[in-house]
């Protein structure tokens, strides 16, 4: 799977350099479950030389998209531990 694929659908369109900016966080808050099997700097590498690839030179700094990325699996963790809401209501067998 890319590492941004999501970055050739921000070129060329109106304000395409903020486009790209939150495509790209976006794209890091679905794979907040990646996180502990991910090296981000690697992966920072990677998502740098796409947006270079589609003519974004400007993506946020290293700093911030581990900060997101952490955050993101931290959301996901929280998520998973806590019981999904249901609704009271008791499904009854049809008669």
């Amino acid at each position: 799977m890319p590492a941004w694929p999501a970055a050739s659908a921000a070129y060329g369109k109106p304000h395409s350099p903020a486009a790209a900016a939150v495509t790209l966080v976006a794209w890091l808050r679905e794979k907040g479950p990646c996180v502990p099997f991910t090296d981000t700097s690697r992966a920072y590498g990677r998502i740098r030389r796409l947006a270079a690839a589609q003519g974004f030179e400007e993506i946020p700094p290293l700093s911030l998209i581990s900060e997101l990325w952490k955050n993101a699996h931290k959301k996901w963790r929280a998520m998973r531990e806590e019981p999904a809401e249901t609704d009271d209501v008791v499904a009854r067998p049809r008669q």
